[in-house]
């Protein structure tokens, strides 16, 4: 018996949404993703931007010039709404506020896999699958 809950209908009754496919804590399962977020978020964040379309340099300067309690939890949001995971903007908003992170490794693996997007020239899931 599963003890993941069915996923939740959203209000136009069109898509489902999902839970993360990796935990928030689980930040501590890649060492290297982790250690190299914590000493240089900015790249993280960047290149999570570069996953969705906007460019990376950009968010990450501004990730280190002191706006990532604006862009982090904007990017989080933006991850939801491509994946349909579920959430809010005020639980991005304090995951990014506590855990920032653990927030920016776990967007991170969602968008690059596993090992995250540290690990050579990794482009995107989504964008990988599409190419085969």
């Amino acid at each position: 018996m599963s003890t993941t809950p069915a996923p939740v209908q959203t209000s136009d009754g069109n898509k489902d949404l999902e839970y993360w496919t990796f935990e928030l804590f689980g930040c501590f399962d890649e060492p290297g993703l982790c250690l190299f977020t914590f000493l240089v978020p900015c790249y993280t964040a960047g290149r999570n931007a570069e996953s969705l379309g906007e460019d990376g340099c950009v968010v990450g300067i501004l990730y280190g010039l002191g706006f990532a309690f604006g862009i982090g939890p904007l990017l989080r949001w933006r991850i939801r709404q491509d994946k349909g995971l579920r959430g809010n903007m005020l639980s991005d908003v304090m995951v990014h506020y506590f855990l920032p992170c653990c927030a920016l490794i776990q967007e991170n693996k969602q968008l690059y896999g596993i090992k995250g997007s540290h690990v050579g020239e990794k482009i995107p899931i989504t964008q990988e699958m599409e190419r085969k």
